[in-house]
């Protein structure tokens, strides 16, 4: 469920994580603008502003590889 979910990533913020291993992937149209805004990629990239991982990693991709995108 997003809240346990995102409950999760809450435990998480101001800790140092090098890496945040998720299946999901984050909603950022302007590197992928084929996505859908689910209520699920909105959850990933939620989760991945509060946790601030150095890298984060995720499943989903089915079209052509990765992308780096670094988040401000």
């Amino acid at each position: 469920m997003p809240e346990e979910f995102l409950d999760v990533a809450r435990k998480l913020v101001g800790s140092y994580v090098d890496v945040l291993l998720m299946h999901e992937t984050p909603f950022l149209s302007e590197v992928f603008p084929f996505m859908s805004k689910t209520p699920a990629s909105r959850v990933a990239l939620e989760a991945v502003r509060l946790v601030k991982p150095r890298i984060a990693v995720n499943g989903h991709m089915y079209y052509g590889g990765y992308k780096v995108h670094e988040l401000s």
